[in-house]
């Protein structure tokens, strides 16, 4: 996968974040993996299919997808990540997913979307494929979201 295909993807994360509260976001490097993986302790998946077929797993802290939540939930406290944390953080990735699948259509590619699949705990490494994937983190004011996008 070359880099014009992250841009769809890169797009999306900066559109889509300040419209969720989260206006304090700065774009790292796209670094490529040699397989899909990510090991944050929440991790959420996203499976693509039609005319790009992949992956992409968001990964954050537990205490980054907190005060995500709390952001997107107009700054309720968030102690634990809880059903409603969870709820939050899986709508906003799925948005964020949607998103880059519009990206892609403009471009002329078809793209559905899975539903996303959240998981969570410490000292956990979810790998998805052995696709080659690039991996890009955006630093935000609440933390750290690392996104992670393996197409074959």
């Amino acid at each position: 996968m070359d880099n014009q295909m992250m841009q769809p993807f890169i797009d999306a994360v900066v559109t889509m974040l300040p419209m969720l509260g989260l206006t304090d976001l700065k774009q790292g490097d796209v670094v490529v993996k040699e397989k899909l993986a990510t090991s944050k302790e929440v991790t959420v998946l996203i499976g693509l299919s039609q005319d790009i077929r992949g992956n992409m797993a968001y990964g954050l802290s537990e205490e980054c997808a907190r005060n995500i939540a709390s952001t997107m939930m107009c700054g309720m406290p968030v102690p634990e990540f809880d059903e409603m944390a969870q709820s939050a953080i899986s709508e906003l990735v799925n948005m964020v997913t949607a998103q880059a699948a519009t990206n892609l259509g403009s471009l002329g590619k078809a793209v559905n979307i899975s539903p996303p699949t959240l998981v969570t705990g410490e000292n956990i490494t979810v790998r998805i494929g052995q696709v080659h994937t690039l991996s890009i983190e955006f630093v935000t004011s609440a933390g750290i979201i690392e996104l992670n996008v393996g197409l074959e």
